[in-house]
């Protein structure tokens, strides 16, 4: 078990940069819920049930673009560089 002394410090810039970047996907999951409990109220049922499908091909398409963009393929956020971060957010 890592102590709190041991453990890495926060990068709170990082942290706020990815909470703005992320903030419109908080909005489009609630239309998204909000929409498919109407479509669910007029039974409706094809496209939201087409959504995960949907959500597996922009992961697949934001890996492949991830991998592309030239730069360091690293978990550490340093020395990945700025838009294989912007292309993760």
């Amino acid at each position: 078990m890592i102590s709190a002394s041991e453990a890495a410090p926060a990068n709170s810039e990082l942290t706020t940069a990815f909470s703005w970047l992320l903030l419109p996907q908080i909005f489009f999951y609630g239309m998204g819920a909000l929409l498919g409990a109407i479509l669910n109220s007029k039974q409706v049922f094809g496209p939201f049930a087409w959504a995960p499908v949907l959500n597996n091909i922009v992961v697949l398409a934001t890996l492949a673009v991830y991998a592309l963009i030239p730069g360091e393929i690293s978990i550490n956020p340093i020395t990945m560089g700025e838009p294989k971060l912007l292309v993760l957010a």
